[in-house]
């Protein structure tokens, strides 16, 4: 009976170039055909005032009462009003349709839209050429080629993607904060997996309905992974019952801390002297930041004894390479603990390395611990009245110097006048140089060796060369 109606009414609004019309669905004794307090529900259909069409299934009107129909003054309003049963549930809808045009109005807000066989049916706007489809909830214009495909736009657990590991419970039950959004949704159902460092995924929430863009951990607590360095990562499955979807967040990935910064003491750190330091969550025990250590003041660097080893040392004949550096030259270091146990605010305890500059009050500068080797000196050159027999201060008190591992280049021209010879000292584990001056291959004595402590107290063997002759004047030196 509907379904007749609405296309007969179609039919007749194509005689008039903007008309309205309204649907009612009246139960028995209602008031909706009339003032009727006990009829059977008749239906009735006019599009207009002035229209001389009228479709007439039974008597209608605004009065009368009783067991019969309502006939005592005709509808003048533009009416259809339907009923098919005593059971039916009354309704209300509005919308205009210009024929001219081809654009339905968009419904008040007190209406609702038109159904056909109980399918929304909203259709502005519409431009040439759209088609008719159905989104999944009503009929709509859209774009040929448009779909309504149901999936999920976003999906975030609210937490950051690094956290600090702890022991026990991470999250209590419903106190996680899930949301997603949905491209043609929503879904009618979403819920919220857990995949324990890449283990299996198990249902661990659903999101809340009837929109399912937010949720919680409804099925308990959320527990830290068994270790550093593992993760927690979550997934919304959901479906709109016809097609279904999956979207995983980025992991979050649990890290301890990796200390550094001033020490205020030489050595024998304790676990509230390191937490005292700068602390970053990460599993890079590699870095390169500022530091300013003053009077009293070590430089210290700290990290979980489950990483590797690092370089330490003081002396390089001794101790070997270093991978420590300050001031963009190698840094004197002891490891002051291997074993020192420290307890983080999450309760996750575990054993930590502290390394320690041998020196203090370095100032302010760039330190770098590294993996990769960090031994570096500065190469020196200049000129001397000291004959042989040279010392740490004659090296150090050449007027040149380079900090670089390349022994073998060209040099700025050095001026030795009378009674000064040219000096040029490098690191021994550089290995032996041939000099050459003017082109020619020679002009230096064999080398001696001194031992040279730096300015952050790291200590190795230099090889010193004296030129052969003094007062060279102003001299170009290669090395080779």
């Amino acid at each position: 009976m509907k379904k007749i109606i609405i296309i007969i009414a179609l039919i007749i609004l194509a005689q008039s170039a903007n008309a309205q019309f309204n649907i009612f669905q009246a139960t028995q004794g209602g008031t909706g055909i009339g003032s009727a307090d006990a009829g059977d529900v008749g239906t009735c259909l006019k599009v207009s005032d002035n229209s001389p069409f009228t479709f007439e299934l039974g008597a209608c009107g605004t009065g009368g009462g009783g067991t019969g129909v309502a006939t005592s003054t005709p509808i003048v309003d533009n009416y259809i009003a339907v009923g098919t049963s005593e059971n039916d549930v009354g309704f209300y809808s509005n919308f205009t349709f210009d024929n001219l045009t081809g654009i339905f109005s968009t419904p008040s807000a007190t209406t609702t839209d038109l159904t056909v066989e109980g399918i929304p049916f909203a259709l502005p706007p519409c431009s040439k050429n759209d088609a008719v489809l159905f989104n999944g909830t009503s009929l709509v214009c859209s774009a040929q080629g448009t779909s309504f495909t149901f999936s999920i736009s976003a999906f975030s657990d609210g937490e950051s993607t690094t956290q600090e590991i702890g022991t026990g419970v991470f999250q209590a039950s419903d106190t996680m904060s899930y949301t997603a959004t949905y491209l043609n949704g929503p879904p009618t159902t979403a819920d919220v997996m857990m995949s324990n460092n890449g283990g299996a995924y198990a249902k661990v929430g659903e999101m809340t309905a009837s929109a399912y863009t937010t949720g919680t951990n409804t099925e308990g607590a959320i527990n830290y992974p068994a270790a550093k360095d593992q993760t927690l990562q979550f997934r919304l499955d959901a479906t709109d019952g016809t097609d279904a979807d999956t979207q995983t967040d980025t992991a979050i990935t649990f890290r301890n801390y990796v200390y550094t910064g001033c020490g205020t003491k030489a050595n024998t750190y304790l676990e509230a002297d390191i937490e005292a330091l700068t602390g970053t969550l990460t599993n890079t025990i590699n870095v390169s930041t500022a530091l300013n250590c003053g009077l009293g003041q070590y430089i210290v660097h700290s990290y979980p004894a489950s990483y590797t080893n690092m370089d330490e040392g003081t002396d390089y004949e001794t101790d070997g390479a270093v991978d420590f550096k300050f001031n963009s030259i190698a840094l004197a270091t002891i490891a002051d603990s291997r074993t020192l146990s420290i307890t983080n605010s999450a309760g996750y305890a575990e054993n930590y390395e502290v390394y320690v500059s041998t020196a203090s009050n370095l100032g302010s500068a760039t330190f770098v611990a590294n993996t990769t080797d960090q031994t570096i000196n500065p190469l020196y050159y200049g000129i001397t009245t000291t004959a042989s027999s040279f010392s740490e201060a004659d090296v150090e008190g050449l007027a040149n110097s380079s900090v670089t591992n390349d022994n073998t280049q060209t040099w700025n021209s050095v001026t030795a006048g009378t009674g000064e010879y040219l000096l040029f000292a490098f690191p021994k584990r550089l290995g032996t140089v041939t000099f050459f001056v003017g082109g020619f291959e020679g002009g230096f004595e064999a080398p001696e060796t001194v031992s040279v402590t730096n300015s952050n107290g790291w200590t190795e063997d230099y090889y010193v060369w004296r030129s052969t002759n003094s007062g060279l004047g102003a001299t170009i030196v290669t090395t080779q």
